[in-house]
């Protein structure tokens, strides 16, 4: 991987970094496929069941694999050439949606559900894949940029499912859209496969005979050796207690306000507009003035936390209020999602990058399914304990933000440029590389 010391802008990474842009292509038709297969798998499964587990059942399907996965994903990656794995998950997912195109309607709901996870479990691996080659394919300055590019898939489709949530009729199956994830995933893997001559030789393969559980365990301990990234990490695990609080996006509307589909429509599209916005208006902002640490990952939080609080304060106001408290407190989201997905990328070491992820993939599994649980239990046919489940929600987001604590400031920079010497150890100088300044971006060992 080339590395820059000073980041390329977001259309000079499109138009002039081809492998950036075919793996941004990629991830596009991608995700609209993953977007819409949940989409028409959840109407079958509730045509099949007619009750709303159907939809409790699928976001299990969806979440746990992901968990069980992390050993198992982790070796794959690092075993294979990660540009065959992403392949052949785009395979499997478009192999997996012909089977529910011609005999979902004869299948048992049990068997549906079989699939959906086995579905699930290719995903997962594309995104932990996705995650793991993108520091092969850009500069280590680029990373940022790069991960805010790449969130415009999922944050397009947030907004967009605005409007189907509002208007399309659950348990109305239409199964000719499997035929459309099918194509979406063949074009997909058709323009990935244009990414050719990846330098892999950073990563160093695990010894032949290793067990699996242990393997792993190595690289979180590896993780938790590395005071930074294992703080880094852990906010990434803090971003999802509040998008395990999108479960309040519904009980606001349904529970609360009594408006049902419209408007939960309404607070999505918020969610997805503050996603967008937060990455493509807040995100850059900071990098100009060099703000990539602490104080940003402190401000995001609690931006992100005081959308939740307001939400509940100013409740009385109409669900119009509640949309633009929790879509501003969203920008602090799109801003920290991409920041702290790149400080992982730059902070980890490449032979343990896939193990990271992985974790990551699997942890934020079950902490959003938790959060999830524990709200949607604390709320009861009283409308105020929806108002006090959401400031609590907001109050725990901003506590872990005052928690934040890392070593690295705006003054260690002469000591960070000192410890990002090529003659020191990577261990060394891996521990003052948080990418607070930029001076380490050009030296730093990977």
């Amino acid at each position: 991987m080339l590395e820059t010391a000073k980041p390329s802008g977001y259309l000079t990474l499109l138009l002039r970094h081809r492998h950036f842009a075919l793996l941004w292509l990629s991830g596009l038709l991608a995700y609209f496929a993953i977007w819409t297969s949940n989409i028409v798998v959840l109407d079958v499964v509730y045509d099949a069941m007619h009750t709303d587990f159907a939809a409790a059942l699928i976001l299990i399907a969806q979440f746990l694999p992901a968990f069980f996965l992390m050993p198992l994903a982790s070796r794959i990656l690092d075993r294979y050439d990660r540009r065959h794995v992403i392949l052949a998950s785009k395979f499997c997912n478009a192999g997996l949606a012909l089977v529910l195109l011609f005999w979902s309607s004869a299948l048992p709901v049990a068997w549906i559900v079989v699939i959906y996870v086995l579905y699930s479990v290719s995903t997962t691996m594309f995104i932990i894949a996705e995650g793991a080659i993108l520091p092969l394919i850009v500069a280590r300055a680029d990373l940022m940029r790069a991960n805010v590019l790449l969130r415009i898939s999922p944050c397009l489709m947030l907004v967009i499912s605005a409007a189907v949530i509002a208007e399309r009729e659950i348990g109305v199956v239409r199964q000719d859209e499997f035929l459309v994830v099918v194509v979406l995933f063949l074009l997909s893997a058709a323009v990935f496969s244009g990414i050719r001559g990846l330098r892999s030789a950073e990563v160093h393969k695990p010894r032949q005979g290793e067990k699996l559980l242990r393997e792993f365990l190595a690289g979180m301990g590896y993780l938790f050796r590395h005071r930074e990234l294992a703080q880094v990490f852990a906010m990434r695990m803090a971003l999802y207690v509040g998008v395990g609080g999108q479960v309040l996006l519904s009980i606001y509307s349904e529970e609360f306000f009594k408006i049902g589909d419209s408007g939960t429509g309404l607070l999505y599209m918020a969610r997805g507009l503050g996603l967008l916005i937060g990455g493509f208006a807040l995100a850059p902002l900071l990098l100009s003035k060099h703000l990539r640490g602490t104080s940003t990952i402190r401000f995001g939080l609690v931006l992100y936390g005081l959308g939740y609080v307001l939400a509940s304060v100013f409740s009385g106001f109409g669900i119009g209020a509640v949309a633009l408290w929790l879509g501003l407190g969203f920008l602090g989201e799109g801003l920290l999602k991409p920041i702290t997905m790149a400080l992982l990328q730059e902070l980890t070491e490449a032979a343990y990058l896939a193990r990271v992820l992985s974790a990551e993939q699997g942890l934020s599994a079950v902490v959003q399914s938790v959060a999830a649980i524990v709200i949607a239990a604390c709320v009861t046919d009283a409308p105020a304990t929806v108002l006090w489940v959401s400031a609590a929600t907001g109050g725990l987001l901003i506590v872990i933000a005052l928690c934040v604590k890392m070593r690295t400031h705006a003054r260690d920079v002469s000591r960070s440029a000192a410890a990002c010497s090529p003659s020191q150890s990577s261990a060394s100088s891996q521990d003052h590389c948080l990418s607070d300044t930029n001076t380490c971006h050009a030296s730093c060992p990977r």
